[in-house]
């Protein structure tokens, strides 16, 4: 009797610290136990041992089933996971409830910092002087507003759109007040083969998606392809978590990309596909700062603002009913400066380029007769199929029309389209 009631001591003591499940959880998809927060699992044996030490008995007495195995069934039935995830950027630690009844195991949860009323001032002027147009700027804390708000309230959440900044200076500075305020880690899909389809659990460990300006650098066709499909993941609403410990599953993906890019027109040159039609999973701003101090305080004082500035997001910031839209609580934006950069190397510059060579005046052409026209104007046949392989003429055509509607203009005639060009008043740089 006495070494019952002993055991029931210890049960309590161990339950109190661990919980009644004693810090287990039973993996269905894997048949095994997982211990939370540290993640090791047990099979059916040594988790045995596990319960042994924490003084539950293996021996069968009176009752059909020992005191451990008992305990074992109850873990089973009750405190079962569907996976487990070993470090999450926008979930917290512990048990998730999915949808269709599954429930999944965070063991590391996000970084949340308390927000707090305070002033802001060093953010405040770095912000000013990186967005130097108003509506930009508000585009900004925009975008960072409806991020934020999901990051501390799941109801909240949006489909993410993708950030874009471009510029020589600064957008490294501005990412890292991104990553800072959504938990402090982030992670570069870059160094994964999206294009691929590889999907590693790194890229669940943070809700900040961040492509550093080396990461997209030339315009290649590899760029192009995993810029496309980081565009795409940015807003989907859920993707596969794949662990060989844990189990596959799909997870709700709330991340919030962001890109930094050099002004130059090779490195945006894996935007150049989006320029001539809106796009609302795209805010794109022109992003540049100078004269920043380097020493260390300065640094120091953006943490110390940190908390000040989500309370303000939080519960100051209004989205102007201008910059609202529905779907993403912000309308898309593309930068016409930075489109004009992303027009160059474009299939729509070299065919303008090509065009304005034989039609230095006013002239008609048939559609079906300007790749002629164009070798014949000496560009290479080889060039010139490429570029029709990647976009139709009748494409490129129309698109050269919106952009420069002085310079093409489409008249119809008996089902043939006919082509009026005029390049006197040419200006390649001429805004969108």
């Amino acid at each position: 009797m006495n070494i019952n009631a002993g055991r029931q001591a210890l049960h309590k003591i161990h339950t109190d610290k661990e919980g009644p499940n004693l810090g287990l959880w039973y993996l269905i998809a894997k048949d095994k136990f997982i211990h939370f927060p540290d993640g090791v699992t047990y099979n059916d044996a040594t988790v045995n041992e596990y319960l042994r030490v924490r003084q539950f008995s293996f021996k069968k007495g009176e009752e059909s089933i020992s005191e451990g195995q008992a305990k074992k069934l109850e873990i089973r039935h009750q405190y079962r996971i569907d996976g487990a995830i070993e470090h999450s950027g926008w979930l917290s630690a512990g048990t998730h409830d999915l949808e269709n009844s599954r429930r999944i195991l965070v063991l590391k949860g996000a970084n949340i910092v308390n927000p707090n009323p305070g002033e802001w001032p060093t953010i405040e002027g770095l912000l000013r002087e990186a967005f130097g147009d108003e509506r930009e700027y508000h585009l900004f804390k925009s975008w960072l507003s409806v991020a934020i708000k999901g990051f501390y309230d799941k109801a909240l959440r949006k489909p993410g759109q993708l950030l874009i900044l471009v510029g020589d200076s600064g957008c490294d500075f501005i990412q890292a007040i991104i990553s800072a305020i959504l938990g402090g880690k982030r992670v570069n899909p870059f160094d994964f083969y999206l294009e691929k389809g590889a999907r590693p659990a790194e890229l669940f460990e943070a809700c900040a998606w961040t492509i550093d300006s080396s990461s997209i650098f030339s315009g290649n066709s590899t760029e192009k392809k995993r810029f496309t499909e980081l565009l795409r993941l940015c807003s989907s609403p859920a993707l596969e978590y794949k662990s060989r410990i844990y189990g596959t599953f799909q997870l709700p993906l709330f991340v919030r990309g962001n890109v930094a890019l050099e002004w130059r027109a090779r490195c945006v040159r894996s935007m150049a596909e989006y320029i001539f039609e809106p796009h609302e999973e795209l805010i794109v701003l022109r992003c540049g700062l100078s004269g920043l101090p380097l020493e260390e305080s300065f640094a120091t004082k953006l943490s110390q603002e940190l908390a000040a500035f989500i309370w303000h997001l939080l519960s100051e910031y209004e989205i102007s009913a201008e910059l609202f839209a529905p779907r993403f609580g912000v309308a898309g934006y593309f930068s016409s400066e930075i489109k004009n950069l992303c027009f160059v190397g474009t299939p729509e510059y070299e065919i303008c380029m090509g065009l304005r060579k034989i039609a230095p005046d006013k002239k008609e052409y048939e559609e079906a007769d300007l790749p002629g026209e164009l070798e014949f104007a000496g560009m290479n046949r080889t060039q010139l199929s490429g570029i029709l392989r990647e976009k139709p003429l009748s494409v490129i055509m129309e698109s050269l029309s919106e952009k420069f509607p002085d310079s093409f203009s489409l008249k119809t005639s008996k089902n043939r389209r006919i082509w009026k060009l005029n390049f006197k008043k040419f200006d390649v740089e001429a805004p969108f």
